[in-house]
């Protein structure tokens, strides 16, 4: 039998997040919530997984916006993360069942975790920085769950990942705030948040046409 999870709610919650270098419960509700408020513009008309992917999608994203430094994207065996090399912290936005957010049920992931999910929870991620850096990696999931108009979060730290792609139980829960409702478009970007980002420049070919 795994180890019960250490579950930490409210200001518990906030310390342990601060812990990993966080700057609190708040970023990670209000990413969800962009996600969220993203995944409502998806109509019938797309695809039946893009809800799903949007949502994903721009909760990554927004993390990799509003966290601060030494935050900073990473990209291993195709997963997109989140990190903090510094503490050798990783985050992974990931959708769970029902039982996300609850402290009297242990959740799970909704889909299996591939291949590239399991080496990094299981421990390659430990050999993604080697000079000066933790020679132990922590991965969290940044766990949602959406039903209706309802949708509950939390940041756990994973035990394990089967050879099924299944959590074999959790290390740590960190409780989140109830997500937010927001706008359709989600909340507008801060100029300041942009200001020293370059603007990819794009070379469009012109050719005259020959008739």
């Amino acid at each position: 039998m795994p180890p019960v999870a250490e579950i930490y709610a409210g200001e518990e919650a906030e310390a342990r997040l601060q812990g990993l270098g966080l700057p609190g419960a708040a970023v990670l509700s209000e990413a969800i919530a962009h996600g969220v408020a993203a995944a409502r513009t998806v109509t019938a008309m797309h695809p039946s997984s893009y809800r799903s992917l949007r949502l994903w999608a721009e909760a990554t994203m927004y993390l990799r916006w509003h966290l601060p430094s030494p935050w900073e994207p990473e990209v291993e065996s195709g997963v997109d993360l989140v990190v903090e090399p510094e503490r050798g912290v990783g985050i992974v936005v990931t959708k769970g069942d029902g039982a996300v957010g609850d402290p009297r049920f242990e959740p799970q992931v909704r889909y299996e975790r591939g291949e590239a999910i399991q080496r990094l929870v299981n421990g390659s991620l430990d050999t993604l920085f080697t000079i000066g850096q933790p020679p132990r990696w922590e991965v969290w999931f940044l766990l949602h769950h959406l039903d209706g108009d309802d949708c509950t979060a939390e940041l756990a730290r994973p035990l394990a990942i089967s050879e099924r792609g299944w959590v074999a139980g959790w290390y740590s829960r960190l409780l989140l705030p109830a997500v937010a409702a927001i706008g359709a478009t989600g909340p507008a970007e801060p100029a300041a948040a942009t200001a020293d980002r370059p603007v990819p420049e794009v070379d469009v070919p012109v050719a005259r046409r020959v008739v």
